[in-house]
């Protein structure tokens, strides 16, 4: 039940000429939280194969709503000839996603940050230097990663997270396909997840109303009709929003406390007035 105070109210024995009541207007709660998640080992990337470890993992627990939008991170990333690099993420549940494969090109790279997210300006280009930023996933180039990876097709689109809850083993495979170069993503990775929180739905208008009444012995019964608006002071029948309820209440120095139930449901942070 909404609590009403100090609703003051002026004038004759109608609530309606008052202007400036009370307003029902709950806050809506969160509707997104963000978290992140973060394995800081070391990733080796060996001249040629499957990186150690492989994969590498994070665990993720506690998560009470589902992903909306999520970001990854690749910390340190170093390289001597990084087109030949796959990093495939793949969630608890199995769905998949190349982050990058067949790009970068053979210019060396050493300690840079890249971070992924689907609403990136750029993704990163096939014999074009990798450089630290912010990037779209690229698949470049779809070739299956070794086992116990998940064989393609894969994607390039974090959106296929998208309305998963995270709990669970998140598992990120990074493989070396050509003979001759190496790396490390030195200090591991993380991802980031906004997930959605369902918001708040229709509130009842049940509320306990408490106003000061003048124009009547200030100890006293009194008979009033309550109404419910979308505006403060407007008499069009069109902005009202319920229909009219009567109460008879006891004044006690002029003031009044009473319960009143409108009988519907409004939008929460809408503001309405008696």
């Amino acid at each position: 039940m909404l609590t009403m105070t100090r609703g003051w109210l002026t004038g004759a024995l109608s609530l309606r000429l008052a202007v400036g009541m009370a307003v029902i207007a709950c806050p809506v709660g969160a509707l997104a939280q963000t978290t992140t998640h973060t394995n800081a080992a070391a990733i080796t990337i060996p001249a040629f194969g499957t990186a150690t470890p492989y994969p590498s993992v994070i665990n993720v627990a506690g998560a009470t709503a589902n992903i909306s939008y999520m970001t990854v991170r690749l910390n340190g990333f170093a390289h001597t000839f990084p087109t030949d690099v796959q990093v495939l993420l793949v969630s608890p549940t199995g769905q998949k996603t190349m982050l990058l494969s067949g790009v970068g090109g053979g210019v060396d790279v050493a300690g840079i940050n890249l971070v992924f997210n689907q609403d990136a300006a750029t993704q990163p280009t096939t014999g074009v230097q990798l450089l630290p930023g912010t990037y779209r996933p690229r698949n470049f180039v779809g070739v299956n990663l070794p086992g116990p990876a998940p064989v393609g097709p894969y994607t390039a689109d974090l959106t296929v997270f998208n309305g998963l809850n995270a709990n669970g083993t998140w598992t990120l495979y990074v493989n070396d396909r050509a003979i001759g170069d190496s790396g490390a993503i030195a200090t591991g990775w993380s991802m980031t997840f906004n997930d959605t929180v369902r918001e708040p739905g229709p509130i009842g208008t049940a509320i306990t109303y408490q106003g000061q009444l003048t124009g009547a012995p200030p100890n006293s019964t009194a008979f009033l009709r309550f109404s419910l608006w979308d505006t403060e002071s407007s008499t069009n029948t069109d902005n009202r929003v319920s229909g009219e309820v009567t109460r008879t209440v006891t004044l006690v120095d002029s003031v009044f406390t009473t319960d009143v139930d409108f009988g519907v449901s409004v939008q929460r942070q809408k503001a309405l007035y008696i």
